[in-house]
């Protein structure tokens, strides 16, 4: 398969490069693209990949990279899948749903066959909601917060729902991939995530590369 693959930032754009062989993951031809942190450089990165090259290059494409968690039983270091995703500071009026921009859905719903392959790695400790906003989630009040209004989303992160919307006005089948670099339970997230980067990083995208060392290939 063709995937295109987006990361945030440069250090996760790194640890992915280092699994590529030839322009390869495993069987598959991997686009790595970094696009910056946030929802609006999420969406840049991913439109101007399809403008430039053309959606219907891409059989799929993926988010990796590291999320807070919001599901109890997570630590840092887990790794969560996307089964849908969600804008937890989007708020357009009745009759939107929270989350909703008109004209979308109220939830991206990531494709059956890229979850059913996440749930496949042994790896992957949690699947379900993703909540994505333009704000890093520092304490629990900010998480609970959110919880309240989703409260069946496990991890939160700041891009996966806008490319996942940029995916579904392309068309492009979609699922975010995230390792939890803070999870609940902890007024000290900040400290969490910096100690993520130092300790645990590299050998937890070990289950990206999994996931698509063992991503079968589309009829």
């Amino acid at each position: 398969m063709r995937i295109a693959i987006f990361t945030a930032m440069d250090s996760e754009r790194e640890r992915l490069a280092a699994m590529m062989r030839g322009g390869r993951i495993g069987r598959h031809e991997v686009t790595l693209v970094r696009t910056g942190i946030g929802k609006v450089n999420a969406a840049a990165g991913a439109t101007e990949l399809f403008c430039k090259s053309g959606a219907a290059h891409f059989d799929c494409a993926a988010s990796t990279g590291c999320a807070g968690g919001l599901a109890t039983g997570l630590k840092p270091g887990d790794t969560v899948a996307a089964s849908e995703i969600a804008h937890h500071d989007v708020w357009c009026g009745e009759p939107n749903a929270w989350g909703q921009v008109p004209g979308f859905p109220p939830r991206f719903q990531c494709d059956a066959g890229l979850v059913a392959a996440a749930r496949a790695v042994p790896a992957v400790s949690r699947v379900g909601l993703f909540a994505s906003g333009d704000r890093f989630v520092e304490s629990e009040d900010d998480a609970r917060s959110i919880v309240d209004r989703f409260p069946d989303a496990i991890a939160i992160d700041m891009e996966s729902a806008a490319l996942a919307q940029v995916c579904f006005r392309h068309g492009v089948p979609f699922i975010s991939l995230r390792v939890l670099s803070d999870a609940p339970g902890a007024d000290k997230r900040a400290m969490q995530y910096d100690t993520f980067w130092r300790e645990m990083a590299d050998i937890s995208f070990g289950a990206t590369r999994d996931f698509l060392e063992n991503l079968p290939d589309r009829p």
